[in-house]
């Protein structure tokens, strides 16, 4: 059984310090998953075209350091200004973990977890920028997991998130910065921002 987690526990931004991304995993009351199509390439990140994911953001320096900023980051490829409402109303947050490794030269992403409280039959999020992250649903995890299309690192970034016991039932909070968020202006604050390399 998963131990309840407060804020000072996973408050602990020092450690993703050297982070290069976050993965989101974001459950519905039903045990499903949010899951998209990836649209371009990008090797460096494990990024295929056609393949299946969890959402997954590259993160900008100051995300590094900031629980709220990399929150809104984990969101990026899903909030638009027609659907940030909707998503205060009824998104919580569970937790943020890791770093985890991704892989052998020592890639390291954050996890952050997510449930939707609202209709586990409705889809409340949009892609932010279709060209890249599209045709969202909901998605049995351990489908996602065996399947062959789901990008590897997606994948074990929900494994990950499971075996830390996280899950439909996790405890969670309102993610009440949503409530005051403007997408546009984040957009662009986060656009005119570099990557961290």
């Amino acid at each position: 059984m998963m131990q309840e987690r407060t804020h000072k526990q996973y408050d602990n931004m020092e450690r993703f310090e050297d982070t290069y991304g976050v993965i989101s995993v974001i459950f519905n009351s039903s045990g499903h998953i949010l899951v998209g199509t990836e649209n371009l390439n990008k090797h460096h990140s494990g990024r295929e075209s056609g393949q299946i994911s969890v959402p997954m953001e590259t993160l900008k320096p100051f995300e590094r350091v900031n629980r709220q900023a990399l929150l809104l980051a984990s969101l990026s490829e899903l909030i638009t200004a027609e659907n940030v409402q909707i998503l205060a109303s009824g998104l919580c947050h569970a937790g943020i973990e890791g770093p985890l490794t991704l892989n052998e030269r020592g890639l390291k992403g954050a996890v952050s977890i997510f449930s939707w409280q609202g209709d586990p039959s409705c889809m409340p999020f949009a892609p932010s920028n279709p060209v890249e992250y599209c045709d969202l649903q909901w998605l049995d995890s351990t489908c996602f997991i065996e399947s062959a299309q789901s990008r590897p690192y997606a994948v074990m970034g929900v494994e990950f998130a499971l075996d830390k016991g996280y899950g439909p039932l996790s405890p969670a909070e309102p993610f009440v910065s949503l409530r005051t968020l403007k997408p546009n202006q984040y957009t662009s604050i986060r656009n005119s921002r570099s990557d961290v390399e």
